[in-house]
Formats: C-alpha cells, structure tokens, sequence
C-alpha cells in the first residue's frame, strides 16, 4: 500500500476519508491521473496559507501533525524567543495574545498596548519597564528602600501602600513630611514645615532636640529634663534665651552676686561640683583655706567684694579669744593675725611663726 505506515507520506487522521484525487490532481500526456510528483508538504499545493499568509514559511510539518490542523508540534519555549513563564503559561487561547493570528512581529514588551498597555494601572506615570516590579508569576518585586526616592524606615514601614498612594497612579507623591503630615494644631503655626528638624520617623513622640542644632546646645542632665520644664506656660521654643540665670534664677545660691554667665563655673552634666577656679579672681589661696567650704568664707551666698585680709574673717575669733580671760596676747588690740599665725596651721602660734603676710591669697 502506497500510503501505508512505512510509507513516505502515510495517511492518518483526517487524511484518511480524504480521495485521492483531491491530492493527486496531476495528469500524464495521455489524461491519466498521475501519482508522480505529489507535493508532501501541506502548504505547497494542498492547503492553502490563508492564515499566516506565508509568514512562518511552507514548513507547516514543524508545527502541525499531519490530519490534524491544531499545531500540535509546536512549542512556544523552543521554538520562539519568548518562552512562555508563570502566568502566560495559562492563558487559555493563542488567540488571546495572537487575535489576529498574526504570529510574527508580535510585540514581547509588558507595556505594549497590544500586551499589558491598556491594563497599566498606573496610566504611563512609572514608564515602560513594567518588569523592574512584575514578574509572570503575578509577584511584585517592588523594594522601596531600593527602587524609590523615598527611603521608609521607623514608622512608616508598618504603613500600608494605600496611605500615602490612594491611587495606585504612585506618582507624583510628596517627599517630604509636611506634604503628609499637615502641621499639627498644637504648634499653632510657629514652627513651619521642617518637620523632620525635631521629628523622627521612630515615632512622632520621638522628638530630636531643637537645641542641638541651635545655639543653645543640651547636654548632661539638660538632655533629661522635659521641654515643658523650660518652656512653660505655651511659651515659643524660641526666643527663650540661651543664659542660664533665665531659668535658674531662683536656684542662685549667689544671690545674684556673680556674673550671670553661670558657665563659667557650672556644667550641664551637674551643678556640684563646680570647676571655679580662685586663681582666676586673682586670689591663690594659701594653706588651709584651699581645702574650707566656699560658704565659710562666702556666707549668706556672698561671693563678691569678700575682704581677703586675716580680719576680715577671723575679727570674732579674736574678739572670743580676748574675752575668755585667757588672752596673753593682746587679741582685743591686734588684728594683724600674720604676725603670730600661719595659715598652714592655727597652733602653735606666737612671734616668729606666723606667715607676716596679712592675706588669705599667695
């Protein structure tokens, strides 16, 4: 049998009801059928191209099997440039992405209108490069941290997408807090949009002090101390004044002797100990009195205009001296101390001990 399994040309499927004289329309010079020079390719004589119009060549065996017109022996993967992945490999139709049956030159780009670019839900607002954040598993691939200018950190990573991009257009969005976060009414206008100068994505709570960056810098147990302590009242936090006596006015253990300038001697990190220095008032303290209490000679808060003379300060001790009855002396006629006393040391005393300079001061 001609047309037989082992055959050059068997025929199987549908090509099996089909007679032969459909095929082997040839005739010899005497009008007889011919069986001799039969094409065996479909689209060279027997079935017409008229749906791909010759534009995927006369091989038709490479896709369709012979009696069957579905193309069975085609494989997207192998045999095109564009393997079909995730979600494409469910599309139920070539003609979904093929409508025309036109099977070349069929755009490969996600935001080519005859692929995805009607579907673009961002409406061309994030450009053509549909696969930076899409893949065909219907994933999305978008970082933020890395894909965008607008770096999310503290807070705003528990924020959903939707919160700040109602419409999934993404674009044009505000970069900066002010654009999002209008200016709370507790501020009452004063502050301006700068948000981020005090404010933390951490938390709105978490507040970045303003003196830091200011000329008033908090340090030590300034850093700790709640800003109402200072600004009271809705007083602005500004224009509070940057000079310690505005606040610790009534602290003043000076009474307001000294110099308003508390830095001088004082630090933020504690008020006690103070890092005053005698030697800077021209006063180099001698012997004993380097190691006394500021207030045995600064009484009542009193640390200006002290008299730096013996008397000054050791008037009564001579004056109870005298008094007692037991003065061999002469206390109650002399006030200059440096003549029998040493500063070092209060006994012994007599003539020829003492230091003989009338002055607490080297």
């Amino acid at each position: 049998m001609y047309h037989g399994p082992n055959s050059r040309f068997p025929l199987v499927k549908a090509h099996k009801d089909v007679p032969c004289a459909e095929c082997h329309i040839g005739k010899d010079a005497h009008g007889k059928p011919t069986f001799k020079d039969t094409p065996s390719e479909c689209g060279a004589r027997c079935h017409e191209d008229s749906l791909h119009k010759g534009k995927l060549g006369d091989e038709c065996s490479r896709c369709h099997a012979p009696g069957i017109w579905e193309a069975t022996r085609f494989q997207h993967d192998e045999d095109t440039k564009f393997p079909l992945k995730g979600l494409h490999k469910q599309i139920p139709t070539c003609d979904s992405c093929h409508p025309t049956r036109e099977f070349t030159g069929t755009p490969n780009k996600c935001s080519d209108k005859a692929c995805h670019g009607d579907d673009d839900a961002h409406r061309g607002r994030l450009g053509d490069t549909c696969e930076k954040c899409h893949v065909e598993t219907g994933d999305n691939i978008f970082n933020h941290n890395k894909m965008a200018d607008f770096l999310l950190e503290g807070k705003h990573l528990d924020v959903k997408c939707g919160d700040c991009h109602p419409s999934v257009t993404f674009k044009p969005r505000p970069k900066n807090c002010f654009g999002c976060h209008p200016e709370p009414s507790v501020h009452k206008g004063q502050y301006g949009t700068v948000c981020e100068q005090c404010h933390t994505t951490k938390t709105f709570e978490d507040i970045r002090p303003l003196h830091d960056v200011g000329d008033f810098s908090l340090q030590g147990m300034h850093d700790s101390i709640a800003c109402n302590r200072c600004h009271k009242d809705n007083r602005p936090l500004a224009g509070s004044g940057n000079l310690c006596i505005n606040c610790h006015r009534q602290d003043d253990i000076h009474s307001n002797s000294l110099s308003p300038r508390c830095g001088e001697c004082h630090t933020q990190w504690s008020f006690a100990p103070a890092r005053f220095d005698h030697t800077r008032v021209g006063c180099n303290l001698t012997g004993l009195h380097r190691t006394m209490p500021c207030f045995d000679c600064h009484k009542q808060g009193q640390f200006g205009a002290t008299v730096p003379t013996c008397v000054g300060c050791h008037r009564d001790d001579a004056l109870r001296h005298a008094n007692a009855g037991t003065d061999t002396q002469g206390h109650i006629n002399l006030f200059q101390c440096a003549g029998c006393h040493n500063p070092n040391t209060w006994e012994p005393a007599g003539p020829g001990l003492g230091y003989n300079r009338e002055s607490v001061c080297r």
